[in-house]
């Protein structure tokens, strides 16, 4: 994208079948090096959707240019994985599992216990939750 008065417009457009085995980075690479020739070199940041062909190629490309996700594309995936019908996964912490992979973690720690303050009777006890 280019700016002109405040304004965005596209410098240049690819359209990539999409395919297994498609080596989209090369034909990225190609595509950016071709931009370059033609005077776009002094690219400052590079804007994605975390694909990571499209970050290769232009890191490769540009190597001043700092890459950076799209907002658009971060809202927009966020408000995805919020609106998903999918199940959660529900993890475990497995302690001894944890200091079997790192010695220095507590085997014998324990996750807590979260309580609240139950307000409904004078004696203002407490309830684990």
């Amino acid at each position: 994208m280019g700016v002109v008065d405040g304004t965005s417009f596209p410098l240049s457009y690819l359209l990539v079948s999409a395919g297994k085995n498609r080596p989209i980075t090369k034909i990225l690479m190609s595509w950016f090096a071709e931009l370059k020739e033609h005077g776009i070199n002094n690219l400052k940041l590079f804007l994605t959707d975390k694909d990571t062909a499209q970050i290769n190629a232009a890191i490769s490309t540009w190597t001043n240019a700092h890459v950076q996700l799209c907002l658009w594309h971060v809202k927009r995936a966020v408000e995805q994985h919020l609106s998903s019908k999918k199940k959660i996964i529900q993890i475990r912490y497995n302690v001894q599992e944890a200091h079997n992979q790192c010695h220095i973690i507590d085997p014998n720690w324990q996750q807590s216990i979260f309580c609240s303050i139950n307000f409904s009777d004078n004696n203002s006890q407490i309830k684990q939750t």
